[in-house]
């Protein structure tokens, strides 16, 4: 992923790439802390708070090693982000489709989702093909004199990439059923806890968006020039590429948009009582 030759050396390009990759990257990490941070302080026993916890942990994995995994600070240091990226993005991106999943079988259906019971299942297809494509890749990676560029690609393209986007159409889908569900079953609840469920369901239409927004940056540049982001001898178009990647991805990651709007919504049908579907 990153490759330049020294981290704060080199063109004005590399220098201004490398220092905005770190700051975008303290950011992102500061706001996942704060999310874990205040998450903790709830001291709320609930099963959606506790997936939005699992899913603060792996986003901070991936904000907090987004800068080594991007601009080269050593092979291997850059090999050890590499693969914390492949399975914290993934993992993210799979938890927030559980919280979709969930938040859609409550509506639809209007009854009690065992969210603990489905705790090993959520675990493992939610980390599995991350370490999958990160497995891939350190046998690809190391050692460095037999570099496999064909299983790099595999991991980070066809798994990793793939996987992400996938993420964000299932989430579209959940929340677009989400969306017909509440339309059609009229707006006439008065309780706080219906109220609070109904506002979840709508905001939940963001959230998609924000995904696609986060992806965007590093879906063109891998699209049009790979996933080596090397500031060498690069066009106006690639460096611009470049810089809006570090810009927008881990400072609005996959999973930031549901970490912000799950967590006040779940808090606020704990705060009120909370409704028996959202209590597992």
């Amino acid at each position: 992923m990153g490759s330049n030759d020294d981290v704060f050396q080199g063109t004005q390009r590399d220098v201004t790439y490398a220092i905005i990759s770190m700051v975008m990257s303290i950011l992102g990490t500061l706001a996942s802390i704060i999310m874990i941070i205040l998450i903790y302080r709830m001291k709320s026993t609930t099963g959606h708070v506790h997936l939005v916890l699992i899913m603060s942990v792996y986003q901070l994995l991936y904000d907090a090693t987004f800068f080594f995994s991007d601009v080269n600070c050593g092979y291997y240091v850059t090999v050890f982000a590499d693969v914390v990226q492949l399975i914290g993005g993934v993992a993210a991106s799979a938890v927030s489709n559980w919280i979709a999943f969930i938040a859609l079988y409550i509506v639809w259906y209007r009854q009690k989702f065992d969210i603990f019971g489905s705790m090993p299942t959520i675990h493992v297809t939610s980390f599995l093909p991350g370490f999958i494509a990160a497995v891939i890749f350190l046998i690809a990676s190391v050692p460095k004199s037999k570099e496999n560029d064909n299983l790099v690609e595999i991991s980070i393209v066809f798994i990793y990439n793939d996987m992400r986007m996938f993420s964000i159409f299932l989430n579209f889908v959940f929340v677009s059923l989400i969306m017909i569900r509440i339309s059609r079953s009229g707006g006439n609840a008065n309780s706080p806890q219906e109220i609070a469920i109904r506002t979840l369901a709508r905001r939940m239409v963001y959230y998609p968006v924000i995904q696609a927004i986060s992806r965007s940056g590093s879906s063109w540049y891998e699209f049009a020039y790979g996933t080596d982001f090397d500031q060498q001898n690069v066009s106006n178009t690639e460096y611009s590429a470049m810089i809006f990647s570090a810009l927008i991805t881990p400072t609005i990651a996959s999973a930031r948009g549901e970490q912000d709007g799950f967590q006040s919504i779940v808090y606020r049908i704990h705060r009120n009582q909370q409704h028996p579907c959202y209590g597992s």
